[in-house]
């Protein structure tokens, strides 16, 4: 996916994404320094271990107040 910083205000970059749509971020979540009219590229990855781990936390505490899953 690929965009740019249209503009940062209140430390929030408002990127335009070129196949449409845009988003906020936080500047200070990005690991580099950001300005206006800066192009990136934006890949997003799913996280399949966390989700496992979140789904054995939610099995667990079910467990734990009901006595089954």
């Amino acid at each position: 996916m690929k965009g740019y910083i249209e503009k940062i205000e209140r430390g929030k970059a408002l990127i335009i994404l070129k196949n449409g749509g845009e988003m906020f971020l936080p500047i200070k979540n990005l690991p580099f320094k950001v300005y206006e009219g800066m192009h990136l590229e934006i890949k997003i990855e799913q996280d399949k271990e966390s989700e496992k781990r979140l789904k054995r936390r939610i099995s667990e505490i079910k467990r734990r107040l009901t006595g089954k899953e």
